[in-house]
């Protein structure tokens, strides 16, 4: 088992005296929790036996079989219910029907990772909808990129569950079976921000592209209508432009099914785009504004010349150099096409361009550092995992700012 499955922390509450009260508190002073539900069935008409409840630094694990309807009278009525705070749940229909039919709970403020993760899928896919929804352990792996051995405790709890579901009723319970659901709601409020980041992809890079419009035009072309001007602006016509190439790439590389969803779970064998590229086309940021992006078999000399096409991309500005139409052109990141030429060690071509560059006083930013924005982006699934240098500034996002209350 991972170490991280056998040193995960969790306490368990059984009785009211000394641990509920302080818990109750604890919770209640959280602006976001993730939120499970065990027992047989989890319907209206099922048993609840276990509720979970994880926060920023601990997992509650509440016996509802033993506490019973005093529970939630005792607080967690008030906590499901408020507002002002964010639940995060995987699938909440059945607990949203079950607590509401046993224990006249309405869960309020919801973010649901699946159905974040659908729309997500049907934003990166141009329009298309998945067949199916998507596992908890599926989601996990796919967004936090978790590889799936190391998420054995939620296969675990699913199979005790299938074989036996009288297991919900014993007591004590066995300490794989608690420790399995502590782990069902650990990943619920990073897979959360994962998405969040790759859901406003677009939109923050559209608000980016905003910003640099007249900053980066002559001042002789502007003009005082342009600012006031209620036409549809050239750079968001681009949201279409980029929903017709993504679907273009989702029906090459996915089954269509007589519904006319998107089998996910069973791709087209990958075929690779014109530019090197095995994923959709501009999936967190329109083509136009896509930083270029460089294969580690390039050289100093080849980075240099594509940073000229782009000056702004760096701090300095350059004498720009003839080039043939690039993929970047075509809609695609920009790679290099030196297949033919031997390799060269990525370190080596790393410090060439970083001396250039500090020659020059320009900022170089170090392959450890990437933006936080790239690394949360949606990326689809099957792409390639070589390395590549981002000719890109860090920016953050203000993440929590979403989702935290719908007053």
């Amino acid at each position: 088992m991972d170490d991280e499955e056998e040193n995960v922390d969790f306490v368990v509450i059984d009785q009211f005296q000394e641990k509920f009260g302080p818990a109750i508190i604890h919770i209640q002073n959280q602006r976001v929790i993730g939120v499970g539900v065990d027992g047989v069935g989890i319907s209206q008409h099922e048993r609840v036996c276990w509720m979970q409840i994880s926060t920023k630094n601990q997992i509650y694990l509440f016996d509802i079989l033993l506490l019973g309807a005093r529970a939630f009278k005792n607080g967690l009525t008030r906590i499901l219910e408020d507002s002002n705070i964010l639940k995060v749940i995987h699938d909440c229909r059945g607990i949203s029907g079950c607590l509401y039919h046993q224990y006249a709970v309405n869960l309020a403020n919801i973010f649901d990772t699946q159905v974040a993760d659908v729309m997500l899928f049907h934003m990166e896919m141009g329009g298309f909808l998945p067949e199916r929804v998507s596992t908890l352990e599926e989601c996990i792996i796919r967004h936090l990129k978790i590889a799936s051995f190391r998420l054995s405790s939620l296969k675990l709890k699913a199979q005790l569950a299938e074989e036996n579901i009288e297991v919900w009723y014993v007591r004590p319970s066995p300490v794989s079976l608690l420790r399995a659901m502590a782990l069902s709601v650990i990943h619920l409020q990073p897979l959360r921000l994962v998405l969040l980041d790759a859901l406003m992809s677009d939109y923050t890079s559209l608000v980016d592209t905003y910003l640099s419009v007249f900053r980066e035009e002559p001042v002789d072309i502007q003009t005082g209508s342009q600012n006031t001007s209620l036409e549809l602006p050239k750079e968001l016509q681009e949201l279409e432009f980029m929903q017709k190439q993504r679907r273009e790439w989702a029906l090459e590389h996915y089954k269509v099914n007589e519904d006319g969803l998107l089998v996910r779970s069973d791709p087209k064998p990958l075929k690779k785009s014109p530019g090197g590229s095995a994923q959709p086309l501009s999936v967190d940021r329109p083509q136009s504004h896509e930083p270029p992006v460089v294969e580690a078999d390039a050289d100093a000399e080849s980075i240099a010349s594509l940073a000229e096409k782009d000056p702004t991309e760096i701090h300095k500005p350059m004498n720009q150099k003839k080039n043939e139409p690039s993929d970047q052109d075509q809609g695609f990141s920009c790679v290099s096409k030196k297949a033919e030429q031997p390799e060269v060690e990525i370190s080596e071509a790393a410090d060439e361009f970083k001396g250039a560059t500090e020659a020059n006083g320009w900022d170089y930013v170090n392959l450890e550092q990437s933006s936080t924005h790239t690394l949360k982006s949606g990326i689809s699934e099957g792409s390639p995992k070589s390395k590549k240098i981002p000719v890109s500034c860090e920016r953050s996002t203000d993440r929590d700012a979403h989702f935290i209350s719908r007053r």
